[in-house]
């Protein structure tokens, strides 16, 4: 089932959902894929940041990337946290205008918003879940999911789940 995003100017396709395999490409298969990520405190709010792909640390700057605090790619388009340590959400507190600075330099950023069970919301400020595209028949889709100090870029959850959507949109570079 597609359903249109109506905003970008009222036409539809401008904004769109990542896929599947651009969620991978992202988060795994892209060169240099685990130095262009970081879990991250933004403003007081826990989540994951992710770097562009010809990613330069700004002046004035401050972050840390979690391949340097102990994360390891196991295969499998997952990356786990080899350090006993609690919470790779505080190697890096930002404030809101050390995030402005990485912001206008192209990182993005994925508050760790929890889920939706039914009724239920769980994980809020401890863990990130977000959809792709890609379906599998009518029950289940792909999603990302990631936790204090590792995550998962592929995954198959219900439909039914209340996970967040990161809207995308192609821009060409000037």
């Amino acid at each position: 089932v597609y359903n249109p995003i109506s905003n970008g100017g009222g036409k539809e396709n401008i904004w769109r959902v990542l896929t599947h395999n651009e969620w991978r490409h992202l988060l795994c298969k892209r060169k240099n894929a685990s130095k262009l990520f970081t879990f991250a405190t933004v403003a007081g709010v826990k989540g994951l940041i992710i770097l562009p792909d010809d990613w330069q640390k700004p002046a004035g700057a401050k972050l840390e990337l979690s391949i340097n605090k102990g994360m390891k790619y196991v295969g499998d388009d997952e990356y786990i946290n080899n350090v006993a340590k609690t919470s790779f959400y505080d190697h890096n507190i930002l404030s809101i205008n050390n995030w402005r600075i990485l912001e206008v330099n192209g990182a993005v950023f994925l508050p760790a918003a929890g889920g939706r069970d039914y009724s239920n919301v769980f994980e809020d400020q401890v863990c990130g879940f977000y959809w792709s595209s890609t379906h599998v028949g009518t029950l289940e889709a792909y999603m990302v999911g990631f936790s204090a100090g590792n995550f998962v870029a592929s995954d198959l959850e219900l439909r039914s789940c209340g996970f967040s959507v990161r809207l995308v949109r192609v821009v060409k570079n000037q």
